[in-house]
């Protein structure tokens, strides 16, 4: 399980490995460029609940409604890096009203 630590995604998200050339386990997500009051989007995926975790629908109930922690590292030639954090609302929580003032679990997430 030591070996698996390093890949596990503690959240709700991770960016689609694969995609815009994203290496496994979709911890991070390389931006060339981006112009000022220009915008980006990436592909996500539900995150993989670890190997020891006996039941999936653990793992969801533990993220439900937790935010995406967003790290980037920005440069520009000529200054330091900065960094930017944020966090996000999860894109895949949607609340469906059956007059019950319940959160309804989406299909994926079953």
């Amino acid at each position: 399980m030591r070996t698996e630590l390093p890949s596990v995604i503690w959240g709700p998200a991770r960016f689609s490995p694969g995609v815009d050339e994203v290496a496994a386990p979709g911890r991070q997500s390389i931006i060339r460029s981006l112009e000022r009051g220009n915008s980006v989007h990436r592909q996500m995926d539900n995150s993989e609940p670890p190997s020891w975790f006996q039941d999936p629908g653990d793992w969801v109930d533990g993220y439900w409604e937790a935010k995406l922690r967003l790290h980037a590292v920005c440069e520009v030639d000529g200054h330091r890096p900065w960094i930017v954090v944020a966090e996000v609302a999860n894109p895949g929580m949607e609340y469906i009203s059956d007059g019950s003032d319940e959160m309804e679990i989406p299909e994926q997430y079953r």
